[in-house]
Parts: structure tokens; C-alpha cells; sequence
């Protein structure tokens, strides 16, 4: 499984209504330590498929739902 991407519009869906736990990983294009663990946030994806579900929403096409969140 790979990450999931989610934005405002399924950000409750895919996160708070989810039956498993969820990892959000906040990034943005322009951060530069973002992209570096970007692979890692992938591997978490995949070693801990069915039992966690890693999402991942840019915080500048979605600048509300972190903030609330």
C-alpha cells in the first residue's frame, strides 16, 4: 500500500473516520527536509500495510486542516 494522498475535502474521511491508526505526514513542495523523508514516509506505508494507513497532505494546497488539526 502506498501513502495516501488526502486534502481538505477527504481529510475526514480518511483520517478521523478511519478504523486504523493514521500517520499524517505535513509537507509542502518547497521543503527540503520533506522530500528527504518522503521515501521513509513510503516505507512506513508499505511495512505496516493493514494495520496503519500513513496519509500525506500539502499544507499549502490545504492550509486550513493543519491548522485545525
Amino acid at each position: 500500500m502506498a501513502t495516501v494522498k488526502v486534502d481538505s475535502n477527504n481529510f475526514k474521511s480518511e483520517v478521523l473516520d478511519s478504523d486504523i491508526p493514521v500517520v499524517v505526514d505535513l509537507w509542502a513542495e518547497w521543503c527540503g527536509p520533506c522530500k528527504m523523508i518522503g521515501p521513509l514516509v513510503d516505507d512506513i506505508a508499505s511495512s505496516h500495510e493493514g494495520t496503519l494507513k500513513v496519509v500525506t497532505i500539502n499544507i499549502d494546497s490545504n492550509p486550513g486542516t493543519p491548522r485545525q488539526y
